[in-house]
Formats: C-alpha cells, sequence, structure tokens
C-alpha cells in the first residue's frame, strides 16, 4: 500500500465525487484537515485552496486545462500546499472562501481558487484562468510563479473576517408592501426579470409576490409572477422533453442555458409552481408541476429514497451535448412532416456551438399534444448521459420535501403528501448519528460536522409535515432546539459547528436558494406557532422587525411577515381542507375556532363562519 503523505495526491481517498475527479491530477491534492493546515504551517507553505463541485462546467475546463498540466503541477507541488474542497459538502468553508473573493474582487464563482498565507489568511483569489497567459490575459502559471516572488508579502497578511450582510446592506425602514412595490419597479418587462444581464430564477422574489398578491389582491404582482413563470416554462431554462430546469440561463432573453441540473433548482420551482398554480389558478402551471414530479423520480430518485444532488451540464467534456440537436438529426427522426409539426410548437433557430437547443413559441398542457416530444426523448434517453453526483445532501432533500408538501396542497396530490412523509423518515433514518444531523452522504459514508442550514431546513419542513398530521410534536420541539444551538449571542447565526474550521457567521442572501439564516428565521417562526411560544422564544428580539432590501433578501422577508401576522394563523379542532385556506397560512389544531391575523385573534362558532370570514375578506380586495 502506498505510504500516504502530503507529497502524495490523496484524493482517491475522499468520497466526494468532486474530489474524485482530481484524483490523476500530477498535483498533490489533499482534502481539508487540521492536519493538512498544520503541514502548510510547520512548512512555511501558500496554501491554495480550491473549491467547486462535481457538475460545474469550468471546474471541468481548469482541470483538465490546468490541474492536469505536469509543469504547473511540479511548481504547485514545490511551493504550495494544494488543498481541494467540495462546496456542496464544505459550504461553510465555501461561503469564507467565496465572501472573501467578492469583498476584494467585486465577483465570484467556480471554480473558487484562493490563496491563503502559510497561517490560513486569504490574501488573493481567481477563478477559471487559463493554463499560460496569451497577452490579453494572465495566465495560472505566470499568477502562481508572481505569488512565488512575492512571498515574503505573505508576512503581513491579516485574518479575514465575514461580515454580517446587515451591517453592508441598507437600513432603511420598510413595510410590508413597500418590499412588493421595490421589487415590482425593479422588474425589467422586456427581459422577464430583474436584470439585462444572465436570467437566473428568482424563487424568494416570486415567493414574496405571490404572498403579495394574495394578501392584497395586487394586480401588478400577479402580472410580474404570471411574466416570469410563464417565461421560464416555455425558454431554454426548462428541459421540455423530459422536464425539469437548468441552472440558469446565460443570455438576457432566457434562450440558452447552463444545462446543469441541481436538486435545490427543481424544490424551489416546484414550490413557486405549486403555489402559482393554486393562487392564480392556472392549469398551465400544474402541467409543469406534473412534469417536475416525474423528473424528479425518474432522474433524481436514489435506491436510499433520498434524492441526488446534481446532473452535471457536460457530457463527454461537452456542455449540453445530451440536449442538443442537429436539424438533419431531427428530420431523420420525425420525418419532414414531423419536423414541421415540431417547428409549429418550438423554435429551431436558437442555437448554441451550432446545434439547435429547444425552445418553446407556446404552452400546450394538452395530454400528447406533440408526439415528436416522446420520439425525441426516446432517442436523447439512448445517448450518452451527464454525470449525476449520487450525493445526497441533508438541506436540499428537506427543501425538496417541503415543496412536495406545496404540490399536495395545492394540487391534492395524495401521492406528494405520501412523498414528503416518506422522505423526511428517510432523512431522519439515514443522516442521523449520535443524535446529530449529518450534512450530506455519499457511497453510504456521512459527513460528519453539523450544518446550520441542514437543521434549518429540516424544522421547516417538519412544521409543515405537523400541520398535516405527518410529523409529531416531539420532533418540532428537539429540531428546535437543535436549531438554536447555532444561535450567537448577539442574534447572528453560526454557519457550522465542525472542529476543522472556525465558526463564522451564516450566510444571508437570498439568492438562487434561500440562505441559511433565512430559512432558520422562517422555521423558527414556524415552529413558535406549533409550540405556542412564539413570544417567548426571543425570535423577535434578535430580527428587530425590520424588512431587508428586496431581491437579495426576499425569502428573510416572507419569514418577518409571517412572524409579523401577515399570516392567517387558523386553529380548528379538525383540519379544514387546504383548498379553502389562504395559501399562506398556518393550520392548527385547537379546541376552538379561531383566525388570529395581524396580532388579532377572532374566534367562530363553526369552520363554515371562518371560511365565511374569510372569503368576505377575499372577495372585497
Amino acid at each position: 500500500m502506498r505510504n500516504r503523505t502530503f507529497e502524495n495526491n490523496n484524493l482517491d481517498l475522499a468520497a466526494s465525487a468532486y474530489l474524485q475527479q482530481h484524483k490523476d491530477n500530477p498535483i498533490c491534492w489533499q482534502e481539508w484537515s487540521c492536519e493538512v493546515l498544520e503541514y502548510a504551517r510547520a512548512s512555511n507553505k501558500i496554501i491554495l485552496v480550491s473549491s467547486g463541485y462535481a457538475t460545474c462546467h469550468w471546474c471541468h475546463v481548469m482541470a483538465g486545462e490546468v490541474f492536469s498540466n505536469s509543469t504547473i503541477a511540479r511548481f504547485l507541488n514545490q511551493h504550495f500546499v494544494c488543498i481541494k474542497v467540495d462546496r456542496e459538502e464544505r459550504p461553510d468553508i465555501d461561503h469564507y472562501l467565496m465572501s472573501f473573493m467578492q469583498e476584494t474582487q467585486g465577483h465570484g464563482g467556480w471554480p473558487l481558487n484562493v490563496f491563503l498565507s502559510s497561517e490560513g489568511h486569504p490574501f488573493f483569489s481567481c477563478t477559471y484562468l487559463p493554463p499560460f497567459g496569451n497577452g490579453r490575459q494572465i495566465g495560472f502559471f505566470e499568477l502562481i510563479m508572481s505569488i512565488v516572488d512575492d512571498k515574503e508579502k505573505m508576512k503581513g497578511v491579516k485574518p479575514f473576517v465575514v461580515k454580517p450582510a446587515t451591517a453592508i446592506s441598507s437600513q432603511q425602514s420598510l413595510d410590508v408592501k413597500q418590499v412588493a412595490v421595490l421589487i415590482q419597479n425593479a422588474f425589467v418587462e422586456s427581459f422577464a426579470g430583474f436584470s439585462d444581464g444572465p436570467q437566473f430564477p428568482h424563487y424568494n422574489t416570486i415567493l414574496y409576490l405571490l404572498f403579495d398578491f394574495e394578501r392584497t389582491g395586487d394586480r401588478k404582482s400577479r402580472h410580474i409572477v404570471e411574466t416570469i413563470l410563464d417565461r421560464m416554462m416555455i425558454s431554454g431554462l426548462c428541459d421540455h422533453l423530459q422536464g425539469g430546469f437548468f441552472r440558469y440561463c446565460v443570455d438576457e432573453s432566457w434562450t440558452i442555458p447552463h444545462f446543469e441540473k441541481m436538486l435545490y433548482d427543481q424544490a424551489m420551482h416546484l414550490w413557486v409552481y405549486s403555489i402559482a398554480s393554486r393562487l392564480l389558478n392556472t392549469k398551465r402551471y400544474e402541467f409543469i408541476v406534473k412534469k417536475l414530479m416525474i423528473c424528479m423520480e425518474q432522474t433524481f430518485l436514489g435506491s436510499e429514497g433520498l434524492y441526488y444532488s446534481a446532473h452535471d451540464a457536460d457530457t463527454d467534456h461537452y456542455e449540453g451535448a445530451t440536449y442538443l440537436w442537429d436539424r438533419e438529426e431531427l428530420r431523420d427522426i420525425l420525418g419532414e412532416d414531423g419536423l414541421t409539426r415540431l417547428g409549429e410548437l418550438y423554435t429551431l433557430s436558437h442555437q448554441y456551438e451550432g446545434k439547435i437547443h429547444l425552445v418553446k413559441r407556446m404552452v400546450d398542457t394538452t395530454p400528447g399534444a406533440c408526439v415528436e416530444e416522446d420520439l425525441l426523448l426516446t432517442v436523447r434517453r439512448k445517448r450518452l448521459q451527464p454525470f449525476c453526483d449520487y450525493k445526497f445532501i441533508t438541506s436540499w432533500n428537506a427543501l425538496l420535501g417541503v415543496a412536495f408538501v406545496h404540490v399536495y396542497r395545492a394540487l391534492g396530490d395524495e401521492s406528494a403528501r405520501i412523498k414528503a412523509k416518506h422522505l423526511f423518515a428517510k432523512i431522519l433514518a439515514q443522516h442521523s448519528y449520535e443524535g446529530r444531523l449529518a450534512h450530506c452522504s455519499s457511497k453510504g459514508i456521512l459527513l460528519q460536522g453539523e450544518f446550520l442550514e441542514d437543521y434549518a431546513c429540516l424544522l421547516l419542513f417538519a412544521t409543515y409535515l405537523y400541520e398535516d398530521g405527518l410529523a409529531e410534536i416531539d420532533i418540532v420541539r428537539k429540531l428546535n432546539d437543535s436549531l438554536l444551538s447555532f444561535r450567537n449571542e448577539d442574534g447572528s447565526w453560526r454557519e457550522s459547528k465542525v472542529h476543522d474550521f472556525d465558526s463564522l457567521v451564516a450566510q444571508e442572501f437570498d439568492h438562487p436558494m434561500p440562505a441559511s439564516s433565512s430559512v432558520a428565521l422562517f422555521a423558527l417562526v414556524r415552529a413558535g406557532y406549533v409550540l405556542d411560544n412564539l413570544d417567548n422564544n426571543d425570535t423577535t428580539r434578535f430580527v428587530g422587525r425590520f424588512y431587508k432590501p428586496p431581491l437579495s433578501f426576499d425569502f428573510y422577508n416572507l419569514a418577518v411577515s409571517c412572524m409579523e401576522g401577515e399570516w392567517h394563523c387558523i386553529t380548528t379542532p379538525r383540519a379544514i381542507a387546504w383548498k379553502s385556506l389562504p395559501h399562506f397560512c398556518l393550520q392548527l389544531r385547537g379546541s376552538r375556532v379561531q383566525d388570529c391575523y395581524h396580532k388579532a385573534c377572532n374566534v367562530y362558532q363553526s369552520p363554515l363562519e371562518l371560511l365565511n370570514a374569510l372569503n368576505s375578506v377575499k372577495l372585497k380586495r
């Protein structure tokens, strides 16, 4: 057996698929550990930490062009201690490194390459660089040579401290309606989004607008939601054949996606489309939800009952290869008449690298409306498929579980309710150890160390299940207490509790997925209602009852709206069908029939009287 020293590439020992992708690099890569950091300190070597994930396109490019280059590898091995980090396994380390890059460079991305002094203090960062300079751009080799030449400067590098977002964002006093107005004003109609650059799905912003529409009946909020949701479901962001959504679109017109599929994206799409299908009473969103549910079962569900983290953008080192078509290939598969029919439903002029990417002209929710889609999917399934990262992440699975609950409530889909119940049980059964919650597992190996996002998402999931009688109050209480152990004395949140990395303030930026601290707040607020201790759990004291600037903190703002009583809290002896209730409400069991709203509780003689009162308010809007 080979002697395991820091002069070897030791990633073949890693459970992470991303780290395994780099085990054959000539670089002496190490996993993050206290031992490796101590070795760097003792040897007075600069540290290179490279963070990425298994389905990251530019991570693959840099691995092939830069980290496989023997000249670069020899130089790195001589002068640096090189550490690979899977950002999905270690969100705390990645958050620290990304915070440094964003503060010093004004942008970020992956692969995230950060250079640290031998004492572990970051001083420079970059994303992808070519192996060698070309006159217009510095190469990675030139960069690392310049860093070694200036090694003496490393002695003066000071520790970097992550600043909480509240310290650097506007403290403008906003109320629940002003947040919606600012979102409305930021919307760019011509782009069906909030920028003129690459288009990302703003799930949390859409959720807030849906909440605003239900609360006020504001037609502008509804219009923005429908504009974005309609564009996403016909655009290049959507996998029209299989179902599911890609990560984002690289252009302002939503045509060409970055082809990776992430579990959290699918979960959040399920959230917004299921809620919108009910609130806006639109069948076309129900159509998307059903396709998404099929996609989850066919392409994300593992034999263990949990859901895989992601599918790669690349197939055989070519981005989007599985999903793209030649016109002649389409003609051979479909025939001339079939190609004509396909062209009536799809715009066949959008190209990526000379190949066609399918973008719909319109939404047709008629079953079997386009038999050509089934023919193309059959052919596509026979192609080489993108790499799947078979890692199971607790927080992402819990978010999906909440999405299943929303599907059940919006569509009345009993199978979604059963899926939610089983998923919760699987998470607890497979990711619990020594009374703690593991962040993820891969190949049956649990990543030990506790993370805020996992406890926050699972508590949120538990509160939704409790409303439907699918989780016991004891598990809500236990998860609530565990979550509170991540709170600092000043009310901020710790990102993690691990032995090999100092605690740092948790992320607060709600894009693309809700920040761990925002989910924690929302989960605590909902648990406060369930446990009947909202006014005594210090949640309101720490939050300060203020809303934050929209687009960046909209899931947080949604949590504040719930805490402030903008959600109905309905108590009845027996459950009322969800279709009869406001979507943004809580439904609990109690001896009385009452509705608490805006800090006032009204008691009714019967559930029918309560429903009549709710409908009366709705009609006035």
